[in-house]
């Protein structure tokens, strides 16, 4: 037993580091390929001439939020109604997850059991937890007491239910009875939260994730292809386990990497173009409708008293206006966008009419200001 135990943590230390290192890898890849598109999208092509930068990494991780704050909690949580649905009917009980008490000699054996109701608040703490990526910087300032209540009542709201149920209902009510109050539970108090929580904005997350057209041309791209994938592999495994020739049962494996690897690229080409501007740059996205507006000072032009050269009225403009956006900065280049073109940045966040770019050379630059004034280019 020892020896057994030994060898699968040795066997278990070696993966960890591989996989580590390519849950790292597909991250960077991920956010580089998005900022990539993103910027293709404003016409920069520049973002190649940096290519080790954090940024990436910061901006993979938010495209791989939703798999893993979301997809995946999800099928955990249906491979484990599956396991309780099992169990009842006596297909498959797993002695681990059942308690033994010993009652006047007698054994009295509890059954594993998670309703559907205490999943669904589950489900629900980690779709507040991503949709709050969605909101404006001071959105959640507002309701700073909200969040933190939903996330305290997601954690012990089940809990306190089902020992108020075992105590107080189940003793004088049936069990159907009990079921129903923790619905109540869920749909009043979670509903309510919820609904406090995303108050004035409910609309706007539905632009988001539908578009503002009859045919969808949203976040739901991303979300559909990202499903897709698991929904492949469970396919794949499915039908192999019909398969006795080792031959065909590879070929169709390769055949389902072929098709994950087809939907992982157009799923980061959706992101880029949908999910990414909606997210606020203070959070690591494309939505510039909170960003600080900037001055720029240029260095002195020698022979000329004035900072500077009135002949080009563009310096004059951005260096008197505060009406410019920074885009993107690279190691030798500045992209700035009016914050009037175009409709403003909260056009842009649909990614068809986009802002026309002006770059500088950062070496001509001498000085940034920034104005941090609230909604000032959020556009009309």
């Amino acid at each position: 037993m020892e020896n057994s135990l030994k060898k699968h943590l040795g066997e278990l230390a070696g993966i960890v580091p591989q996989g580590f290192a390519l849950l790292i890898g597909l991250t960077y890849a991920s956010g580089f390929l998005c900022v990539f598109t993103f910027l293709d999208r404003f016409g920069i092509h520049e973002s190649g001439e940096d290519f080790f930068r954090a940024k990436y990494v910061h901006v993979g991780i938010l495209f791989l939020l939703f798999p893993v704050s979301i997809l995946l909690p999800f099928l955990l949580s249906l491979s484990v109604r599956k396991v309780v649905l099992n169990l009842a009917d006596n297909k498959g009980a797993d002695e681990s997850s059942q308690k033994t008490q010993s009652m006047g000699g007698q054994e009295k054996q509890e059954k594993f059991h998670v309703p559907v109701s205490s999943i669904l608040i589950f489900m629900n703490m980690c779709a507040v937890f991503y949709i709050f990526f969605f909101t404006p910087r001071d959105f959640a300032l507002k309701r700073i007491y909200i969040f933190p209540l939903i996330f305290l009542v997601s954690f012990l709201g089940p809990l306190l239910t089902d020992n108020f149920v075992k105590k107080n209902i189940v003793p004088h009510k049936s069990d159907d009875f009990a079921k129903y109050l923790r619905w109540f539970f869920v749909l009043v108090l979670i509903g309510a939260l919820d609904y406090f929580a995303f108050k004035g904005y409910l609309l706007q997350l539905w632009k988001i994730f539908w578009g503002d057209r009859w045919i969808p041309d949203g976040a739901i791209y991303y979300f559909i292809l990202i499903i897709l994938i698991p929904f492949t592999l469970w396919r794949t495994n499915d039908r192999c386990k019909q398969i006795n020739h080792l031959r065909a049962k590879t070929e169709m494996r390769l055949s389902a990497i072929c098709l994950i690897g087809m939907f992982y690229f157009l799923s980061i080409i959706a992101f880029a173009l949908t999910v990414y501007p909606a997210i606020p740059v203070s959070k690591g996205g494309g939505n510039y409708a909170e960003s600080p507006c900037v001055k720029l000072n240029f260095h002195p032009v020698p022979g000329l008293l004035p900072v500077v050269n009135a002949v080009n009225p563009l310096e004059q403009e951005l260096s008197t206006s505060n009406n410019f956006v920074i885009v993107e900065i690279t190691p030798s280049s500045l992209f700035l966008a009016r914050t009037n073109d175009n409709g403003g940045p909260m056009k842009w966040q649909k990614m068809r009419d986009l802002p026309n770019i002006i770059e500088l050379r950062r070496d001509s630059i001498d000085e940034i200001v920034y104005t941090q004034t609230a909604n000032t280019n959020a556009g009309e």
